[in-house]
């Protein structure tokens, strides 16, 4: 989704992980270098996804609030949760602090398939990365305070990943992780020999170093779309497609593997999984990984699937209230034991603007 003004962030529980996590891979120098400055590549344009039979329309939805053919005096007004709130933003930073050119950062949006993780920094802030702006692929690093609603262009060194769209990124004390994405260039869209990056991808917060881990047997395969989440120090993909693959895998890698670093694929324990998609969203709560939505080509889905990581079983809720509509490219957060869900496109590639709040332990969905 394009991002045209700022937006709220929903806070989740921090999470710590083992000490290993900044000492594991291999940081190669290659110089710091400004992020930003992209090659042009080509934005593919995109044909909506029918759901049902083609011809078919979207059941349309009353919300809460909407008294239908009640008389408008009678009628609740429309509330939001939302307010507006206006970015700022300051001169990048270097390694070596605040440039002392006095020239802003650039505005990171508009912006599409950039990654940014569920939770926050201890200080509130939210690290974005890559994307793609104003039709290129980028490899640059936002930082985003809420606090004083600022967002800046901050300097990195190490592995620095190449530019990619559709990845995913999780926070774990002080690391970003960040794997995936669509990273072939203008004239390698369509070459197969040529796959995209299924590189592991470390960000130490404090010395905004990058440090690509090298891994040793099996590892899923570089795709777009996915979702992760994060369980104790495990850090979980699934889905998403490459190559006009749509995928229903299950990954971990444990970061508690710092001597041999090695992916996990968990094979569900009854065969049962959902249908492969892409362009859904995950979350982590009490040891289970919730997926709603998302879409394969064909249609698009609102079905909620719960991963038990314990016992390695999929199964699909059955869950009441106001459930949103089929949608893909939505975004989500977790409170406490509640997931919310934001926004998306539908089935006639037209873009969403609902808050959906799904509460995971009386499986019902509200919305605001």
């Amino acid at each position: 989704m394009t991002v045209d003004s700022p937006s709220t962030v929903a806070v989740g529980q921090s999470f710590s992980a083992s000490e290993g996590l900044a000492q594991m891979g291999r940081v190669q120098k290659k110089g710091s270098k400004l992020q930003g400055q992209q090659p042009q590549l080509q934005k593919q344009s995109r044909q909506p996804v029918q759901l049902y039979q083609t011809g078919e329309s979207e059941p349309s939805r009353a919300a809460p609030w909407d008294s239908g053919s009640a008389p408008i005096s009678q009628r609740r007004p429309q509330v939001f949760p939302w307010s507006t709130r206006r970015l700022t933003f300051p001169p990048p930073h270097t390694l070596h602090g605040p440039s002392q050119n006095l020239v802003p950062s650039p505005s990171p949006f508009p912006r599409y398939g950039f990654a940014i993780p569920p939770i926050t920094t201890s200080n509130n802030e939210i690290y974005l990365f890559g994307g793609l702006s104003r039709d290129t692929m980028v490899s640059d690093m936002y930082l985003i305070a809420s606090r004083d609603l600022t967002a800046t262009l901050i300097e990195t060194a190490g592995d620095i990943p190449s530019p990619r769209v559709g990845h995913a990124s999780e926070l774990a004390n002080n690391v970003l992780i960040v794997w995936g994405g669509a990273t072939k260039q203008d004239g390698q869209a369509n070459s197969v020999e040529e796959p995209h990056d299924n590189s592991l991808y470390l960000f130490n917060t404090a010395t905004r170093q990058w440090t690509q881990v090298v891994t040793a047997g099996d590892s899923p395969v570089g795709r777009y779309g996915h979702a992760t989440a994060m369980i104790g120090t495990k850090f979980f993909i699934f889905g998403g497609q490459s190559d006009g693959c749509f995928r229903n895998d299950l990954w971990a890698f444990d970061f508690n593997t710092v001597t041999t670093p090695v992916w996990e694929k968990y094979h569900p324990s009854d065969s049962i999984s959902p249908p492969p998609r892409a362009n859904h969203i995950c979350v982590a709560y009490n040891e289970k990984i919730y997926m709603f939505g998302g879409t394969d080509g064909l249609f698009h889905y609102n079905d909620t699937w719960e991963f038990d990581v314990v016992r390695r079983t999929w199964k699909e809720l059955s869950c009441i209230g106001y459930i949103p509509t089929p949608r893909e490219a939505h975004a989500a957060t977790i409170v406490e034991d509640v997931m919310y869900v934001f926004g998306g496109r539908n089935t006639n590639g037209k873009d969403l603007n609902d808050l959906a709040a799904f509460n995971l332990t009386r499986l019902d969905v509200k919305f605001f």
